[in-house]
């Protein structure tokens, strides 16, 4: 009995310990933006071309796809095209996407697109915030399985609308 006692307590303290963890905000100096998320996610920095990648808590022992969250920061040669023009050109035969609008979050335009894309044997739907200021352009997105990405969208948007120029 003593020993269920210790287990629970253990589990209660661990949760407690999860719910309240602070967040931890990760400054990008070449790039010159930051953004801030959960203390307790695992966080890689320049992983797969992002600036840094932030993944979700696994959904079970038998979980194969991660949801995650990260931003892209690319050098661009200068245009004088507006944002939202560039982006069509990228969607335009994108016959995935299902819902694109400008949005401003933290004083920045953004243009948001929703999207579904295949990758190997899982259904994925995207979330991308997309803006560029001077010569760079910065990329935000959320990805996670068709059947996770409701679960996790609030917690995707408050990580992806901490972005910040600094």
């Amino acid at each position: 009995m003593k020993k269920i006692s210790f287990i629970l307590l253990f589990l209660l303290l661990l949760s407690y310990a999860h719910a309240y963890a602070e967040d931890t905000t990760y400054t990008d100096e070449k790039y010159n933006f930051s953004i801030t998320y959960p203390s307790d996610y695992r966080v890689f920095e320049n992983y797969k071309g992002a600036a840094i990648t932030v993944f979700f808590p696994k959904q079970g022992f038998f979980s194969f796809f991660n949801g995650y969250v990260n931003v892209i920061a690319k050098s661009t040669r200068p245009t004088t095209r507006p944002t939202e023009e560039l982006i069509d050109i990228y969607f335009k035969y994108d016959k995935t996407v299902l819902k694109k609008e400008q949005v401003k979050i933290n004083d920045i335009d953004f243009l948001s697109v929703v999207q579904t894309k295949r990758m190997f044997f899982f259904n994925l739907k995207v979330y991308i915030l997309i803006t560029v200021k001077g010569t760079k352009i910065y990329t935000l997105t959320y990805i996670n399985t068709a059947n996770n990405y409701d679960k996790h969208i609030d917690k995707a948007k408050q990580i992806m609308h901490s972005f910040r120029f600094v």
